[in-house]
C-alpha cells in the first residue's frame, strides 16, 4: 500500500500517482504508517503529527515543499528564514534512483525555505538556492523542495513509485 498523506495539496500528488494509494489526514496516517510499502508525504504546513510519521518511517518515503523542510529539520538539517524564489534552476550534482531519466538542469517552482546545510548522512541530488532534491545516504528517504508539476513531476513520482516497489521486494 503506498500511503499519501495529505498535508495539504494532496490532489496534485494523487493526479500523478498511476495505482491504488491511501490517502489519509497526518493524524490517521500515523495508524497507518506501519502497514505501508511506501509513503508520500504532500506539501503544506508545520504539523507535529507530520514529525511523528518522519519519526515512525520503516519504508521508503518522499517528502514534498514543507514537509521535506520538516524532514530535513528532524535529522538535524540547518534551515534558513531566507525564502527561495518562485521560479529557479536545479542542477544536477549527483544520481539518484528519484531522477533518473532527468535533464540535467530544469526550472523548478514553489516557495520554501532554503536548506544551508544538509545532515553528514544526507546529499543534495539537485541544487539551486541550497538544495532543491535530497536523499539520505543509507535509508530511502527522499526530500524535494519544490511544486511537483509537469513533466519533471510525473517522473519523480514515477521513479519513486519505481523505487519502493524494488525496495518492497528486497526488504
Amino acid at each position: 500500500m503506498i500511503l499519501i498523506v495529505d498535508n495539504g495539496h494532496a490532489e496534485k500528488i494523487c493526479s500523478l500517482v498511476n495505482c491504488k494509494v491511501d490517502l489519509s489526514k497526518p493524524s490517521e496516517a500515523l495508524k497507518k504508517i506501519d502497514r505501508a510499502s511506501a509513503v508520500i508525504i504532500t506539501d503544506g504546513s508545520p504539523n507535529k503529527d507530520v514529525e511523528k510519521i518522519i519519526e515512525s518511517l520503516s519504508s521508503p518515503c518522499l517528502a514534498i515543499g514543507a514537509s521535506a523542510e520538516i524532514l530535513a529539520k528532524k535529522f538535524g538539517a540547518k534551515i534558513s528564514k531566507k525564502i527561495k524564489k518562485e521560479k529557479r534552476a536545479a542542477m544536477m550534482k549527483s544520481h539518484s534512483p528519484l531522477t533518473l531519466g532527468m535533464k540535467k538542469r530544469f526550472v523548478v517552482y514553489g516557495k520554501s525555505n532554503i536548506i544551508d546545510k544538509l545532515p553528514d548522512d544526507f546529499e543534495a541530488i539537485y541544487t539551486g538556492d541550497g538544495p532543491e532534491i535530497y536523499q539520505h545516504i543509507s535509508f530511502p528517504i527522499f526530500g524535494v523542495l519544490f511544486e511537483l508539476r509537469g513533466e519533471d513531476g510525473k517522473k519523480i513520482i514515477k521513479n519513486f513509485l519505481a523505487f519502493a516497489e524494488t525496495w518492497d521486494k528486497y526488504h
